[in-house]
């Protein structure tokens, strides 16, 4: 049982995180905003980066986590328990694939 809720809460909590995160970060860049605040010379180098996402990257991934978050709300209201596990594992994956993006 608390292994349910605890996937449960992994699958929706991070997918819907990074889905605020990246349309976030989408938003800031379609309206010319730093989306980095590169203008504080303190900050280390990964936060200053300008770039490394394109506005395009951002809403996609963006709306993925939305999508996965939104069906692990409504599989773990059904209690479909293997259906949040896939939603975990497609979010995890979906975590790999936007870190690779990045890192080209």
């Amino acid at each position: 049982m608390i292994n349910r809720l605890i996937i449960s809460l992994a699958s929706i909590l991070s997918s819907l995180v990074l889905a605020y995160a990246h349309l976030k970060e989408g938003w800031k860049i379609r309206n010319g905003l730093d989306p980095d605040n590169a203008e504080i010379p303190e900050n280390i180098h990964i936060l200053s980066t300008t770039g490394v996402i394109t506005e395009t990257a951002a809403f996609v991934f963006g709306f993925l986590f939305l999508i996965i978050g939104l069906l692990a709300i409504l599989f773990s209201w059904l209690k479909y328990w293997h259906a949040v596990f896939f939603c975990f594992v497609a979010a995890m994956l979906a975590i790999w694939v936007r870190v690779m993006v990045g890192a080209g």
